[in-house]
Formats: structure tokens, C-alpha cells, sequence
């Protein structure tokens, strides 16, 4: 039993206001600062760091290909290109979601982050080869899908060659 909230029961009929085609650009980008508020305030960047730090302490390389799936406003993405930035360490990130307008915000947030490419496709139908980045991330974008569908998202990641999945 879950005293916070009620068990998420995916309804493909009822998505969430983030899924939802055609939702308020305010409401929507209300709705991403909140996610990246949170991310930010209940450690959300600093976990994924950690683990990009530790990635590249048993790698010894200087520098990382990452995808970021579900990425929202971009906010991942752009704590960790921060944080490559200050150590001076190679990132390129691309950063993945399904939403066209979700992704118009983030191409506004990211002007100045020439390390990350904004790509708009569907999680199920990725077209990246294997083998293609360092680390795959997908944080907080799991509960959009069906059973069926996140094990086949989980079965793409692992083909990437992902180390950590968020």
C-alpha cells in the first residue's frame, strides 16, 4: 500500500497532461519546471552525476556518448553538460522525446548547450544503431508505457551498450 499517491495504472486512454497533444504551452511548461524542480531539489541531477562520475572513473576516458530517453525540458542533460563543462570533459548528449512541443521548449533552454542534440522519436522506435552511446539514461518517463512497451524499451537500452539506466 502506497500512502502518498495511488498505484499508477497506465491507461493509454488517459495520459498524463504531458502527453496529451494539443495541451496549454503554459500549463506544459509549467509542468516540465516543476519536473526539473524536483529533479534538481530531491537530488535527481546529482544521482545521474554520480553515476557519470563513476562511469568515467572505471572507464578512465575523457569523454562520454550519452542518450537521455523521455528527456522533457532537458534538464539531465544539461546538469551533466555543466558539470563536463567546469572538469572540461567531452559530453555529447542526445536527448530523446516523443512530444513536439515538450521538445520546443527544450530547443529554447538548450540554445547555449551546443552538447546536446534534441531529437524528436518515439521511445518504442528508436533508430540508433548499437553499440552507440556510453550511457543510456531514462528517468521518470517509464510509467508513460504499457508493460509490454517498457520491456522493450529496457531490451533497446541494453542494446545501446547502456552501463547505467535510470
Amino acid at each position: 500500500m502506497n500512502v502518498f499517491a495511488p498505484a499508477r495504472c497506465f491507461d493509454q486512454n488517459n495520459p498524463e497532461l504531458i502527453d496529451r497533444p494539443g495541451t496549454d504551452r503554459v500549463l506544459l511548461r509549467e509542468e516540465l519546471q516543476m519536473l526539473e524542480d524536483l529533479n534538481r531539489r530531491l537530488w535527481g541531477h546529482q544521482l545521474v552525476l554520480e553515476y557519470v562520475q563513476r562511469l568515467l572513473g572505471s572507464t578512465r576516458t575523457k569523454s562520454l556518448s550519452i542518450l537521455d530517453l523521455g528527456t522533457g525540458a532537458a534538464d539531465i542533460p544539461r546538469a551533466i553538460a555543466a558539470w563536463a563543462r567546469q572538469r572540461q570533459l567531452g559530453v555529447t548528449i542526445t536527448a530523446v522525446d516523443g512530444n513536439p512541443q515538450v521538445l520546443e521548449f527544450a530547443k529554447e533552454i538548450c540554445r547555449d548547450w551546443p552538447e546536446i542534440r534534441l531529437d524528436q522519436h518515439d521511445l518504442r522506435a528508436l533508430p540508433y544503431a548499437a553499440g552507440s552511446f556510453d550511457l543510456v539514461l531514462c528517468s521518470l518517463a517509464m510509467h508513460h508505457f504499457d508493460a509490454a512497451d517498457a520491456i522493450a524499451i529496457l531490451r533497446q537500452i541494453k542494446k545501446w551498450r547502456a552501463w547505467v539506466t535510470l
